[in-house]
């Protein structure tokens, strides 16, 4: 027969199953500005009933359990918002360098290498036309000293350019090396994690975040 205190134990495991999943509910408002926390739910199921044999066959239920606590993720929207983030980054780069090259050889302020060649293409035909005019000379002179110290200076600022580039593909590697490292380590105690039946959620957000964060450096696939 049921125990007459069948009734104190429902109300009690359905409580407990409750107020878990109203801690799940305030953590995901606790962590709702969290960089790279993914919201949680809790899944709810009816524990196996009991089997009374009497004068007739009683089966009465035991409350509901708590069966899991689970992340709301799509794993195709998360390898495709990494694919994305890795375009974004690298057309984030591009345009950041290109924007420095575009600075250096910048031509349409009337004083870039182009108008200098201009006019000491056109001093030599002011000199052509007058080979012995000495203030022709003078203008060949000073043209071509403008062009060689605009190419100069160009060619500094690009081999500047590049060692800035350097610096940062180094800094590159080392953030590269910092994360991956830290994905292996959480790999590591995501299993161990399970292994010991836990959920690892909050180890799976940390992952999440230092792929999303390694998509934007350089292009990863994950599985």
């Amino acid at each position: 027969m049921p125990s007459p205190f069948l009734g104190i134990d429902l109300a009690s495991q359905s409580l407990r199953a409750f107020q878990k999943a109203l801690e799940v509910t305030g953590n995901n408002i606790a962590n709702v500005n969290t960089p790279g926390y993914t919201r949680q739910t809790v899944d709810l199921a009816a524990a196996t009933p009991t089997t009374y044999q009497g004068l007739h066959t009683i089966s009465l239920g035991q409350g509901v359990n708590v069966i899991s606590v689970n992340r709301i993720r799509n794993s195709f929207l998360d390898g495709r918002m990494v694919t994305a983030q890795a375009d974004l980054g690298r057309a984030d780069e591009m345009y950041t360098t290109l924007q420095h090259v575009e600075a250096v050889l910048n031509d349409t302020t009337g004083a870039g290498i182009s108008d200098a060649m201009t006019r000491f293409f056109n001093a030599w035909s002011g000199l052509a036309a007058n080979p012995n005019d000495i203030g022709a000379r003078t203008q060949v002179q000073l043209a071509g000293s403008t062009l060689a110290q605009l190419i100069r200076g160009r060619h500094q600022d690009l081999a500047t350019l590049k060692l800035q580039e350097q610096n940062d593909a180094d800094q590159m590697f080392t953030q590269i090396d910092t994360l991956t490292s830290k994905i292996s380590d959480l790999n590591r105690q995501i299993r161990d994690t399970v292994t010991n039946g836990e959920p690892p959620n909050s180890l799976l957000d940390q992952r999440d975040q230092a792929l999303r964060d390694l998509g934007q450096i350089v292009g990863i696939h994950s599985y």
